[in-house]
């Protein structure tokens, strides 16, 4: 998993927003209902004209809490992927056989020779 800094990421919607033309004066940024309207196209989200001032509302909120993410203090903090330090398992990496062909065979309409038979679909 890649772990990106709030500010980066804040640095790179600045840059997106002036390319856009949207404002960045007040807290939180301004989204009106064009940008929502364009953004729900990019996703290839369908939303109704009339839920667009809710979801330019959300986008606004969405868009306060990471403004105030960057206002916190995160000097000398390494990048994490995860809140507590954990290890995955590992096992063997060995290659094995399965031992198990009779037992996926089982319940297989037509098996034959140690194989799944399917009728022929191409002539």
């Amino acid at each position: 998993m890649c772990a990106i800094s709030v500010p980066i990421l804040l640095k790179a919607w600045n840059a997106r927003a002036k390319a856009w033309r949207l404002t960045t004066e007040g807290f939180p940024m301004s989204i009106d209902e064009n940008t929502a309207a364009r953004v729900a196209k990019l996703a290839r989200i369908k939303v109704a004209p009339e839920r667009l001032p809710a979801l330019a509302a959300e986008f606004n909120t969405i868009l306060g809490f990471i403004e105030q993410l960057g206002e916190v203090d995160v000097e000398g903090v390494a990048p994490m992927t995860s809140v507590t330090p954990q290890r995955l398992k590992r096992r063997d990496d060995t290659v094995t056989d399965g031992s198990q062909q009779e037992a996926v065979l089982a319940n297989a309409p037509d098996a034959r020779e140690g194989f799944f038979a399917v009728p022929k679909v191409v002539e």
